[in-house]
């Protein structure tokens, strides 16, 4: 990861990743959840937020949001997805 000075924004300093650190920490992160596939296939991007981040919240959120990470000191807090997106509370017709 490299740091670069910014005078935009409200930080001195924007991270950048090259895109092999991005994919070495999925990587990572997937293989630590136990949910790295041994060949390629689709991700269970749903069970991966379960298991790193616990279940997520389904709430009422505005137009042309799908989703949102709430925050606090120690990082992610509440993964919220749009209710819209919910499986299981959607009516089929």
């Amino acid at each position: 990861m490299k740091t670069y000075r910014t005078a935009r924004g409200p930080f001195a300093e924007r991270p950048y990743y090259e895109d092999s650190e991005i994919e070495s920490m999925c990587v990572d992160a997937l293989r630590g959840a136990d949910l790295l596939p041994s060949s390629p296939q689709p991700i269970r991007i749903d069970r991966f937020i379960e298991k790193r981040f616990g279940p997520p919240a389904y709430e009422d959120l505005p137009n042309g949001v799908l989703g949102l990470t709430r925050f606090n000191n120690s990082g992610v807090q509440q993964i919220v997805v749009a209710k819209i997106l919910d499986d299981e509370s959607s009516s089929v017709s």
